[in-house]
């Protein structure tokens, strides 16, 4: 970690106020009520309350949420065509907690610098070497080595977050077979609008398959 918490809430407070003049505010009294309800109960049940979230509805057909450093978590409208319970919006919402965290954005941004100074000492070096070995490098480094250093440390965390979040949801007292509902009621969602691909997240099958296995154990850790 490059940054102190301090200024990963300098960076959240930057963006968000850059970002929700771009977004539309949604004024959906009943979608507000439905998040703000689900993410109390989820923020009420954990142990750090250093740390204070608040729930933005902005208007956008896109399934999609994120929450910055500061603990800003806006949410798409369009994430209420996949979550139709209190126990699905929930399973989104703690995953978003849940990188939030796990000082994920911090780790992405250290890891970017890391990788750009990475690629600066070696554009210095392949001139030294040859000048004509400029161009190549950087077209190996940036196409290769960089994307697969970033995209699978993504999934990583992508997963770590999904894992957390179960563990929030279950916290919460939130029945967690109810994830699995929303993952695939997403899964159906996205292959209606050929959304089924992405480099940074594992393929939903994948992913539904890991929360089974990690719902599975935290039941068996009730008994």
């Amino acid at each position: 970690m490059l940054l102190s918490k301090t200024d990963e809430i300098k960076i959240g407070n930057k963006n968000y106020d850059g970002m929700i003049k771009k977004l539309k505010i949604s004024h959906d009294v009943k979608k507000i009520e439905m998040l703000n309800r689900v993410g109390r109960k989820l923020v009420s049940s954990m142990n750090n309350k250093k740390l204070k979230f608040d729930f933005v509805l902005v208007e956008n057909d896109s399934v999609n949420a994120s929450c910055l450093p500061n603990g800003k978590v806006i949410v798409n409208s369009g994430v209420f065509n996949v979550a139709y319970t209190d126990a699905q919006l929930a399973t989104i919402l703690s995953h978003e907690i849940a990188h939030v965290l796990s000082r994920h954005g911090s780790a992405r941004i250290s890891r970017n610098k890391v990788i750009n100074i990475v690629e600066g000492a070696g554009t210095v070096i392949a001139g030294l070497i040859n000048p004509f070995m400029i161009v190549p490098f950087i077209m190996v480094y940036e196409s290769s080595a960089k994307n697969t250093i970033i995209n699978s440390s993504m999934r990583v965390e992508e997963n770590e977050a999904d894992i957390i979040g179960l563990h929030l949801m279950k916290k919460a007292n939130y029945d967690l077979d109810e994830a699995l509902v929303f993952w695939n009621n997403l899964k159906k969602y996205n292959i209606r609008k050929q959304h089924i691909k992405s480099s940074t997240h594992a393929t939903y099958d994948m992913r539904i398959k890991n929360i089974k296995n990690t719902i599975n154990k935290l039941n068996k850790n009730i008994g």
